[in-house]
């Protein structure tokens, strides 16, 4: 798959509340964004959901072959369409759900993990930015086999911290998210709401495994 561009390591997202246009609070680390003419449409991406409180967002899918293992490295893409600047979380809490190609769930793959989870940042975005960062679980261990693995993150504090993952032969399958925002406490990161991502089609075939 093609890869695409993004304005920073970790990013994004963003706020639309009393108080946002004041800053963050001393000490909180944030990465900031400036005003971008760079394209809203990402090769291969998903629709934009409908904006919440000004934010929208959509999922974008790349295949990884980590010699040996395969998975997909998932990137949320979120965009200002308001015109404020909007600050909140890179570690927004994301409700996974994974349906075969007849609507039937999925069930859920459990693999090791060790390495670091991701640090919570926050991150100012200017009216008329959009970015993207990474929400897999990049430290679980890629199974063997012909599979590809799909592993989705979010909030490293939630409950659901690796264990939505699922190990997809070949098929056709529907992957929906859901993901929630809420202030952090002292950090300055107001942004509040919750989006209801695009649904993603993802299309496993004999070739993408290597048979």
């Amino acid at each position: 798959m093609k890869t695409w561009p993004i304005l920073a390591p970790s990013i994004i997202l963003a706020c639309l509340c009393a108080g946002c246009n004041r800053g963050l609070e001393p000490g909180a680390e944030h990465i900031s964004s400036q005003p971008s003419r760079m394209l809203i449409t990402t090769p291969g991406a998903a629709p934009w959901s409908k904006e919440v409180n000004g934010l929208s967002g959509r999922l974008l899918l790349e295949r990884e072959n980590l010699q040996p293992g395969l998975r997909y490295a998932v990137f949320l893409e979120l965009r200002n369409a308001s015109t404020d600047r909007l600050v909140c979380t890179n570690q927004p809490d994301l409700a996974a759900q994974l349906f075969d190609s007849n609507g039937r769930p999925v069930p859920t793959a459990t693999y090791p993990m060790s390495g670091s989870i991701p640090r919570v940042r926050g991150v100012e975005l200017e009216p008329g930015v959009y970015a993207g960062f990474r929400v897999d679980v990049q430290t679980m261990g890629v199974p063997p086999g012909k599979t590809i693995l799909l592993a989705i993150g979010g909030n490293p504090d939630a409950n659901s911290y690796g264990s939505q993952a699922w190990s997809l032969s070949e098929g056709r399958y529907t992957l929906r998210v859901q993901a929630s925002f809420l202030p952090l406490g002292n950090a300055g990161f107001c942004y509040r709401g919750r989006i209801d991502l695009p649904p993603v089609e993802i299309s496993v075939s004999g070739k993408d495994l290597g048979n």
